[in-house]
C-alpha cells in the first residue's frame, strides 16, 4: 500500500452506502481496512444471545460480498479488540482507526476507552462518528445524551 492506512473498525454499523468512516478515510486519501473482532467478552456477556450473534455475522457477511463485489474483503479477527488492533499494527502500520460511536452497555464502553488510550499512547488517530441521535463519548463523559439534530453523510 502505497498511502497511508485507514483501519475501519465495522462494530455494529457494517453499511457501505452512508458511511462516515469510509468518506472520512476517502476524504483524507486514505488505504481503507475493514477490521471486524468478535471479541470473546462481549459473546459470553450477559446481554448478548444467540440472536445477536447471528445478527452480527448476517451484517459481516453482507458487507464482505459488498466489498468482494469492489474487489475487497474485510479482515475478520477473533480476541479482545486492543489486543488484535496492537498485532495488527505490528503487521500493517496504520495511522487512522475509524468507528461508529455504538451506543452498548457498561461493557462496550469500557472497551471503547480502552480502545482511545491504546490508539493515544501508539500514535493513532481515532475517529469515531455518530449514527444516530443519541451519543455516548470516550471522552470523558460517562453518559449518554440526546442530540436534536441527525446525524449523516452523503458518500459518493
Amino acid at each position: 500500500m502505497s498511502q497511508p492506512l485507514a483501519v475501519w473498525w465495522v462494530k455494529r454499523d457494517a453499511r457501505l452506502a452512508d458511511n462516515a468512516c469510509l468518506a472520512e478515510a476517502e476524504a483524507l486519501g486514505l488505504d481503507i481496512l475493514p477490521f471486524f473482532c468478535v471479541e470473546p467478552s462481549l459473546m459470553a456477556a450477559t446481554d448478548t444471545s444467540a440472536m445477536h450473534a447471528h445478527a452480527w455475522w448476517q451484517a459481516v457477511s453482507a458487507l464482505r460480498a459488498g466489498l468482494r463485489d469492489r474487489n475487497a474483503d474485510i479482515l475478520i479477527a477473533h480476541g479482545e479488540v486492543v489486543e488484535k488492533l496492537a498485532k495488527l499494527r505490528l503487521r500493517l502500520p496504520f495511522t487512522h482507526l475509524f468507528s461508529h460511536q455504538e451506543v452498548g452497555n457498561g461493557l462496550t464502553y469500557g472497551r471503547d476507552l480502552a480502545v482511545a488510550a491504546w490508539c493515544r499512547a501508539n500514535g493513532v488517530q481515532y475517529r469515531e462518528f455518530p449514527q444516530s441521535g443519541l451519543t455516548a463519548t470516550v471522552s470523558g463523559n460517562s453518559g449518554c445524551r440526546a442530540s436534536p439534530r441527525r446525524h449523516r453523510c452523503r458518500c459518493r
